[in-house]
C-alpha cells in the first residue's frame, strides 16, 4: 500500500515539474532540479537505495558521485572562481591534508565528494537565478521537493509513524529513514514558498507557511524547529514591512514583537516540555567540557544525550596527539570510535580536522553572513541574514552538512545570497 502511494506521488510530481520546465524553456534549471528531485526520490526509498550494490557504495552514493562528475565537467569556470568560495577551498585543503596524514582514504573521498556536490549544486543554482530569477528557481525547487509534504500527509493519514524519543512521541516522516533529513527538506520547501507565494493573498501565503511549520512539528525534530523559527519570524517581518509604508513600520515591529512573545508563552505545556532540556543546558554550558565518565544518568539525557555526545568528542580531541589537535584525526574518523556522530558540526570538525578545521568552519559560515550583509536592499539583507542564522543554529545540534539534504539546503541559501549580493559581478572575476 505505502509503495503504491509513494510511487503515485512521485509520478505526479515528475510530470508536473517536467512540464513546468519544458513549457518555459528554463534549461538552466534542468540539471539542479533533476539532482534535487532524484535525491528526494532515492531518500524516500531507503530500503533499497541505502544498500551497497557496487564497490561498497549504495545507489544513493553512486548517484551523488554522478552529479559531482557531470556537474564539475559542465560548470562554468567563473563560478568556480568566485571569491566567496575561497574559504571553502581552504577548508577542502585542510580536509585533504588531514585525510592523507591520518590515512583516512575512504573518509577523505566521502567528505570531499560532499563538498564538491555542494559546489556543483550551488553553482548551477547561481546560474539559474541569473537566467530565470528568484521566483522561477524557487518554484522549480518547490515542485521538485513537493513529494516531501505529500508523503508526510499520506503517512499521517495511514498512520505510518516512526518512534524517535524515549517519551513515546512519534515522527511522521513519509517513510524516510531519519527525521533530520526529512525536516531539512521541509525547511528548503519553506524557504522556496517565501518567494513562490509572495504574489498571493495573505491567507494563502501564511497558510502554506503554517502548514509547513506544522509539518516540521509532526516530523518531531526539535533542532529543525529551532532553526526554522528565526526564518519564519524574519519572513513575517520581511513580508509585512515590504507591504507597509515607512511611517507605519515601527508600529508593525512593536506590535509583532509582543505578539510573538504572547504566542510563545501560550504554547501547550507538552510542547514546551520538549524544549526544557535546552534551558537546562543553558544554565550550565560548562558541563560539555566535563569528562564523559563523570556524567550522571540524568545528565546523559540532557538534550536527547547530545551534551553527553559532545563531551565525548571534546574529550577525544583533548586526549589526542599534537598533530591531531592541529589537523584532527581525519575525515569520518569518528566511525568505529564513537557510537553516534557528533550532532554538532563545529565539535565534529574540531575532532576530525583539529583546531584548524574548527576555525575555518567558523570563517566559512561567517563569510557567507558577511556576503548577505552586503546586499543593498535592507529587507532582502534582513531575510538572507536570518536564513544563515537559522542554518548556523541547525549546525549547533545536528550536522546538516553531513547529509546531502543539508548540503542542498546550504547550496540554496548560499546561491541566493551570492546572487543577491551587491558584489556578485566583482566576485565573479578570477582571483
Amino acid at each position: 500500500m505505502w509503495t503504491l502511494v509513494s510511487i503515485s506521488i512521485f509520478s505526479i510530481v515528475a510530470v508536473i515539474t517536467s512540464r513546468f520546465l519544458k513549457t518555459n524553456y528554463y534549461r538552466a534549471l534542468y540539471f539542479p532540479i533533476f539532482a534535487i528531485f532524484m535525491r528526494v526520490l532515492l531518500g524516500s526509498q531507503h530500503g533499497y537505495t541505502y544498500q551497497k550494490i557496487a564497490a561498497g557504495l549504495s545507489l544513493n552514493a553512486l548517484f551523488s558521485i554522478f552529479v559531482v562528475f557531470v556537474g564539475i565537467a559542465y560548470i562554468p569556470k567563473r563560478i568556480l572562481a568566485l571569491r566567496a568560495l575561497i574559504p571553502l577551498y581552504i577548508f577542502m585543503l585542510v580536509i585533504f591534508i588531514s585525510g592523507v596524514i591520518n590515512f583516512e582514504a575512504i573518509g577523505l573521498f566521502q567528505v570531499i565528494t560532499k563538498w564538491l556536490y555542494f559546489i556543483v549544486i550551488m553553482g548551477f543554482l547561481i546560474i539559474a537565478f541569473e537566467m530565470c530569477g528568484t521566483f522561477i528557481v524557487s518554484k522549480a525547487v518547490f515542485l521538485a521537493i513537493s513529494p516531501i509534504p505529500a508523503l508526510q500527509i499520506a503517512s499521517y493519514i495511514l498512520g505510518k509513524a516512526k518512534n524517535t524519543e524515549n517519551d513515546l512521541s512519534v515522527s511522521y516522516i513519509g517513510g524516510y529513514f531519519h527525521e533530520a533529513n526529512f525536516s531539512i527538506m521541509l525547511i528548503i520547501i519553506m524557504l522556496c514558498s517565501i518567494f513562490v507565494t509572495s504574489r498571493l493573498r495573505f491567507y494563502i501565503r501564511y497558510g502554506i507557511l503554517v502548514i509547513l511549520m506544522a509539518g516540521i512539528i509532526l516530523a518531531n525534530y526539535r533542532t529543525a524547529l529551532i532553526s526554522a523559527a528565526p526564518i519564519f519570524i524574519a519572513y513575517y517581518f520581511y513580508d509585512q514591512l515590504k507591504r507597509t509604508s515607512l511611517y507605519f513600520q515601527p508600529i508593525i515591529i512593536f506590535c509583532s514583537f509582543f505578539g510573538i512573545i504572547a504566542i510563545l508563552t501560550q504554547l501547550p505545556a507538552s510542547f514546551q516540555e520538549r524544549f526544557s532540556s535546552i534551558s537546562d543546558f543553558s544554565r550550565d554550558v560548562n558541563i560539555v567540557f566535563q569528562n564523559p565518565t563523570d556524567f550522571t544518568r540524568s545528565e546523559r539525557d540532557i538534550f536527547s544525550a547530545r551534551v553527553y555526545i559532545w563531551s565525548q568528542y571534546i574529550d577525544g580531541f583533548e586526549s589526542g596527539h599534537l598533530h591531531a589537535k592541529i589537523i584532527g584525526h581525519g575525515p569520518e574518523s569518528w566511525s568505529g570510535k564513537f557510537s553516534k556522530y557528533a550532532h554538532n558540526t563545529l565539535i565534529s570538525n574540531l575532532y576530525e580536522f583539529g583546531i584548524t578545521g574548527f576555525l575555518i568552519t567558523i570563517i566559512l559560515m561567517i563569510n557567507f553572513v558577511i556576503i548577505a550583509a552586503s546586499i543593498n536592499n535592507a529587507l532582502d539583507k534582513m531575510l538572507m541574514i536570518s536564513l544563515h542564522i537559522g542554518f548556523i543554529l541547525l549546525n549547533m545540534a545536528t550536522m546538516p552538512l553531513w547529509a546531502i539534504e543539508g548540503i542542498l539546503l546550504y547550496a540554496f541559501i548560499t546561491a541566493l545570497t551570492i546572487y543577491k549580493s551587491s558584489n556578485f559581478q566583482k566576485s565573479a572575476n578570477k582571483f
